[in-house]
């Protein structure tokens, strides 16, 4: 009761959490009583909760009102941007609108689920950082369980000065400043490692999750911590940016009421509320539950809509019981506690006859209570609390248990619901409510003040009484009291319930893998293995130790059947592996395998065991892997001028470029190694082909090079090979394809290989059908090899057989041998034969058309003998060569004689000559 006597003028307006009066609506009049807990059964109830429960999933709209935070919440948001970026599309950008807010913004983020899988703040690395434009931000990196390195989260707070997301605003999926102010925005992005593709595809199963955050909302104005409003502290209520955040629902409601109707809120000027009030309901709040908590907090994600403003702010009072007054032009709030009575009423308050209503009508009663609330240890899903029962009451009832269910959905705590459920179930007994005609005496009270009731004639003696209305009649005030008692708000006898992560199930255990088998391969050590199906795509545990050591250590953790492990050359490992299961269930280990670590060829299939595979992704068909290009750009990729398969190599004006595969040969001074590469360009192009084996010693240096035939350009693949002999200080060798002089046009290279050879038949192992011969001793004639029959050695001019008797070995059919000679001086002379085949009894083998130029003196007569080389009478294209030398038909092996022309040119002009008389195996030469 306080000290002075106030007029009361204009309206008094009371919204409540838990009373007793009659509930009703915020309407201009005498008096107004909003949104009372106990009335559970208002329809606004349910449809509250739904909402607030649909705030748990990401929706997409231009329509879409945003939720308000306050305290903690587990939210989605409306999806304001959603796009691919990156190599491959690697990145998945998803922006989400969380809350709105005030100037001030929103806190920060907490736990974060996929779906209903949670990722707890342990494994998430949070910062606090700046963005490319300078603006705070914060980055919450996942780091650790099944969405290690997968998923990133950039938050801002919905600051006043807060400016768009220049990521987002770069995929033109980002907001406009305007709008990105008054919003706490979440930029998640999930990454896809292409070399991890499996680990991606088992976290989210090929979809896109629904995800919400733990989102700690509005940053609250508390009078406590304002030096400037009797408390102790920087905040200022009309500075957003120097509040904090608090799940505090006096602190909550209070700053809810101050905040602009443009930001959500009541708009209530600061002037018009009371903050020592807001102050005093706020310490109840902080007071302990009695199990380590505090009395009351709130966890509210509350709708922005106009028309749910006032209910928004029952809901907040709803978490603490609490009222919301105003009295004389000022607002109060008040937590749900017990007050010392500050006053008696007696006869002697009375000016007329009292009214008196001691029960509650029958449809209201009950005397158990059942409270479901969104529990914040288990993610935010409602959870039933215990029930409240009394004995005595259910005595009273006739022995019959009658609930009244309900659901607090602002409140984050099992405890707390239990206290608001049973502090309703406690009232529901203290029913009598007096309505009291008072002479001037009753204009020194206060609303919500409690006081003691002695009447005597009404049999009212020492009960405590609530003021719930104060109006005004013509003899004086008119009060309304409820019956409240100190019992009605203990605290003993809460329970707790178990953590919700520990489920009291039990889980198969998962079936031992079976058949581990180990290969020392290429590159490492290739396991595999069985497991039953069930269990197939679970995680796999591998572990590792020195062989006969048995300490085994984790390796690795992977998926499947199959794992390949970088081995130690001369190490012998033991390896078992054993299966994860989804709640972390652990199998028997296999068997244990021995594998040897050996030395292997770099960069050769990790699939195959040790085998002369020299090099590396030959056709290009794997793109770039295994090459790298040096002194121009070479593009690998699917082209229609792959000479096999879908990919080639392939690079435009490259001058002087070089490709190297990264295959290591492992090779010896005095080996031989041959390398082939085939090679085209476009039409016009410039420059030269070739392939080339580049020799290194053991520090990766250059040595020397063994450079192939040089392709001239050409419309059609030719093949170029090199063929070379390991030089002293060899360790390996490097295939490379070199291009020369490109300033023009476009090359294509395609199926690289190469494989060692044999210098000397003294490298064939002596067996037991055959032994080796040295060069000498062929050549000194012990061991020259003699024809069956007559005894005759090979080599014998008397054993060879005449094939064709009476004709010739070979002729060209069709070849046509044509001359021409420029008017230049000296001139030029052209020679060219046309396409034909060679025919040599049942072969045949066809040629195309080539020609060559020779310069010739004027006045002067040649004959020209033509030939090509082909000593594995492969065909197509040869190179046509023109020599006056009749003998250098026959200089090497595999020459083919094509025929001869002769040509005179005169002293000037230029013209052509008769056609020349080709030539064959068995042609004469004059």
């Amino acid at each position: 009761m306080s000290g002075v006597v106030k007029i009361i003028v204009g309206v008094v307006e009371v919204v409540v959490g838990v009373v007793t009066g009659q509930p009703g609506l915020v309407l201009n009049g005498a008096f107004t009583i909003l949104a009372g807990v106990q009335d559970l059964s208002r329809p606004h109830r349910a449809q509250t909760n739904a909402d607030l429960q649909s705030v748990k999933a990401n929706v997409r709209g231009t329509s879409e009102s945003h939720a308000i935070v306050f305290g903690k919440a587990r939210v989605g948001g409306v999806i304001i941007g959603l796009e691919t970026s990156g190599a491959s599309n690697a990145y998945l950008s998803i922006a989400l609108a969380h809350s709105a807010t005030h100037a001030g913004g929103c806190d920060r983020i907490g736990r974060i689920w996929m779906d209903e899988t949670v990722i707890e703040t342990a494994s998430i690395t949070a910062t606090t950082t700046t963005d490319t434009l300078g603006q705070p931000m914060q980055v919450y990196s996942v780091t650790a369980g099944q969405f290690a390195n997968l998923v990133r989260l950039y938050f801002r707070r919905g600051t006043s000065t807060q400016g768009a997301d220049p990521i987002l605003a770069f995929l033109g999926i980002g907001q406009t400043t305007d709008y990105a102010r008054g919003i706490a925005v979440s930029h998640i992005r999930l990454f896809r490692d292409v070399d991890d593709d499996a680990a991606f595809q088992k976290a989210f199963q090929g979809r896109i999750p629904n995800i919400t955050v733990e989102l700690y909302g509005q940053r609250c104005y508390d009078p406590r911590l304002d030096s400037t409003a009797g408390g102790a502290g920087s905040q200022r209520a009309n500075n957003p940016s120097t509040w904090a955040w608090s799940d505090n629902p006096a602190i909550c409601a209070a700053t809810y009421a101050l905040m602009s109707s443009d930001d959500g809120g009541m708009g209530v000027p600061a002037t018009e509320l009371n903050w020592f009030s807001v102050a005093a309901a706020a310490n109840v709040c902080d007071q302990s539950n009695g199990m380590g908590g505090k009395l009351y907090r709130v966890s509210a994600a509350l709708q922005t809509t106009p028309s749910t403003r006032a209910e928004n702010l029952s809901m907040l009072l709803d978490s603490m019981a609490g009222v919301f007054l105003r009295i004389g032009g000022q607002y109060f709030i008040y937590a749900g506690a017990y007050r010392t009575p500050s006053f008696v009423i007696d006869d002697s308050w009375l000016a007329g006859a009292p009214q008196i209503v001691p029960k509650n009508e029958l449809s209201k009663l009950y005397n158990a209570v059942r409270i479901s609330c969104p529990d914040e240890r288990g993610g935010y899903t409602n959870t039933e609390v215990p029930a409240y029962t009394n004995a005595a009451f259910e005595a009273q009832d006739g022995g019959f248990r009658i609930y009244r269910d309900g659901n607090f959905p602002t409140c984050p705590d099992v405890i707390q619901a239990q206290f608001l459920g049973r502090l309703m179930g406690q009232k529901s007994r203290r029913q009598m409510q007096i309505t009291l005609p008072c002479n001037f005496k009753g204009i020194t009270l206060d609303l919500w003040e409690t006081g003691t009731v002695n009447l005597a004639g009404f049999d009212l003696s020492g009960r405590t009484f609530r003021i719930t209305q104060i109006a005004w009649s013509e003899s004086g005030p008119m009060l309304t009291l409820s019956e409240d008692a100190l019992a009605d708000y203990g605290i003993a006898g809460l329970q707790a319930l178990p953590p919700p992560t520990s489920p009291t199930v039990s889980y198969a255990k998962p079936p031992a893998p079976t058949g581990l088998t180990g290969l020392s391969i290429a590159d490492g050590v290739h396991l595999s293995w069985s497991v039953a199906d069930a269990y197939r795509y679970d995680q796999v545990q591998i572990f590792r130790s020195i062989a006969t050591a048995n300490a085994y250590t984790l390796r690795a953790i992977t998926y499947g059947t199959a794992w390949r492990d970088a081995d130690v050359a001369g190490i012998i490992y033991d390896y078992r592996i054993n299966l994860r299961g989804p709640y972390g269930e652990l199998s028997d280990y296999s068997n244990v395998v021995r594998v040897v670590g050996k030395t292997v060829q770099d960069g050769a299939d990790p699939t195959e065991p040790n085998t002369p595979t020299l090099v590396r992704n030959p056709g290009f068909e794997a793109g770039v892997i295994g090459w790298t290009s040096s002194g121009g750009t070479w593009t690998i990729a699917a082209d229609a001028n792959a000479r096999t398969g879908t990919w080639c190599a392939a690079i435009t004006a490259g001058n002087a470029a070089r490709l190297t595969n990264t295959a290591r040969v492992h090779i010896g001074a005095g080996d031989m190694l041959i390398a082939y590469a085939w090679g085209k360009s476009t039409a016009g192009a410039a420059g030269t082909l070739s392939v080339r084996i580049s020799w290194r010693n053991a520090s990766d240096l250059q040595i020397g090079t063994a450079a192939g035939n040089a392709l001239s350009a050409s419309t059609a693949y030719a093949l170029s090979r090199a063929t070379g002999v390991a030089p002293s200080g060899t360790a390996y060798a490097v295939v490379q394809i070199v291009l020369s002089g490109a300033t023009a046009g476009t090359w294509y290279a395609d199926d690289v290989s190469a494989v060692p050879t044999l210098r000397s038949l003294d490298e064939l192992p002596d067996g037991p059908v055959y032994g080796r011969i040295r060069g000498a001793q062929l050549n000194g004639g012990n061991h020259r090899l003699t024809l069956p029959g007559g005894g005759l050695q090979l080599g014998d001019a008397r054993a060879t057989l005449a094939l064709h008797t009476g004709g010739v070995r070979s002729l060209f059919s069709g070849m046509s041998i044509d001359a021409a000679y420029s008017s230049a001086s000296p001139s030029v002379v052209t020679l060219s034969t046309s396409a034909s085949t060679l025919v040599a009894g049942s072969v045949s083998v066809a040629y195309t058309a080539s020609s060559t130029s020779i310069s010739q003196a004027r006045g002067t007569t040649a004959t020209y003998y033509l030939y090509i080389d082909d000593p594995t009478y492969a065909g197509g294209a040869r190179p046509l060569i023109a020599t006056v030398n009749r003998t250098d038909m026959a200089a090497a092996d595999g020459r083919i004689y094509i025929g001869y022309v002769s040509v005179t040119v005169p002293s000037t002009g230029g013209g052509g000559v008769p056609p020349g008389n080709p030539g064959g195996g068995g042609g004469q030469i004059p």
